[in-house]
């Protein structure tokens, strides 16, 4: 309903849709259905827009972070003191907002009235049938992100703790560099360095220093990752020649693996982990030779976890490399042409 409204109403002054979540397959599903599409509440794949809207579109956005921050739990109960507490804060908060305000009275009104009063398991309606006002309403609450930010910022950042210790260092750098007449362009390295000079516990300091010893490992691994899957099929040797022209070799993975192997500080705090237990495989990487080991080594990384994840992998662990002289070709999902997940 939230989608369909704003693609209705994207030609009006101030409404965007760019990065709305789902945009684009609703969009085609828009025009299949003549501007009309119906509406399905369910949780099965009838009421979907996104492809496992549910177990990755909607998990890694929405559920997971909100179970983090204590809204729910896994089994979405939401009855326990802090998340009773944490629902308070959201309903004063939408309170505070008149176009949230409203949109939220009218959505209630509706789906009592029109949807629940159907008594059916999965209740549906035709968006041309909902309520022209709730749709105003959807696109004038959410016209863009930046007018989101505008009224939701300083809510989110502080249920989300990002108001305190390291966050907020890094935060007051990004926000001291947006008041500029002309902003710098902060890549990670100058961002980390600046806060780093702001007032910081010992703790919190170790932790922003950790981070930055991690930062340039996982961003070559993602780098790899995203050469992988630019292309459905591509030759390991475009992606070798690609990896060069960003100035790496075949000694980059294995050294920086190297230098966090032997940091017994960082591996105390990660220690037992999920995270430990993810980038003690990451670290096999310290003991490759070649590119092509390298690529084979991530390519089962990822592969297993998805599969932990009853998810299925990006790319076929039988048909990862088709054969050829020289030119073993990686072969990732022709869906997935996006970074993996971590």
């Amino acid at each position: 309903m939230f989608v369909y409204s704003i693609l209705q109403n994207e030609e009006h002054k101030g409404v965007d849709s760019s990065g709305v979540l789902g945009s684009s397959n609703a969009r085609r599903l828009w025009v299949d259905a003549d501007n009309d599409p119906v509406i399905i509440f369910t949780h099965k794949k009838a009421g979907q827009i996104l492809v496992r809207q549910l177990g990755l579109g909607v998990s890694g956005r929405y559920k997971t972070p909100m179970m983090e921050i204590g809204y729910f739990d896994k089994h979405y109960h939401y009855t326990s003191p802090s998340a009773i507490s944490l629902w308070q804060e959201a309903e004063q908060f939408i309170a505070n907002q008149s176009k949230l305000k409203k949109l939220a009275k009218n959505l209630i009104e509706h789906f009592k009235e029109d949807l629940f009063s159907q008594r059916s398991p999965s209740p549906s309606i035709s968006f041309s049938d909902v309520p022209d006002v709730l749709r105003k309403d959807f696109a004038s609450a959410f016209s863009s992100p930046g007018a989101v930010g505008n009224y939701a910022r300083e809510y989110w950042i502080s249920v989300t703790g990002l108001d305190d210790g390291a966050s907020k260092a890094l935060l007051q750098v990004l926000d001291n560099n947006a008041k500029l007449d002309k902003p710098k362009e902060l890549d990670p390295q100058n961002l980390i360095e600046s806060a780093l000079k702001q007032t910081l516990s010992d703790e919190e300091r170790l932790k922003m220093t950790q981070i930055a010893s991690l930062e340039p490992f996982l961003s070559d691994i993602m780098l790899m990752f995203t050469l992988l899957t630019a292309k459905k099929s591509r030759p390991l040797t475009e992606v070798i020649t690609q990896w060069q022209e960003f100035g790496r070799t075949e000694h980059t993975l294995p050294q920086r693996a190297n230098l966090l192997r032997s940091d017994v500080a960082l591996n105390n705090v990660i220690n037992g982990s999920t995270a430990g237990r993810r980038m003690k495989n990451l670290l096999q990487l310290a003991d490759t030779a070649t590119l092509d080991d390298q690529v084979t080594l991530l390519l089962e990384y990822h592969n297993n976890l998805m599969l932990k994840r009853s998810q299925m992998p990006w790319f076929d662990s039988r048909q990862r490399w088709a054969a050829g002289k020289g030119t073993r070709k990686a072969t990732s999902g022709a869906r997935y042409g996006r970074l993996a997940a971590w």
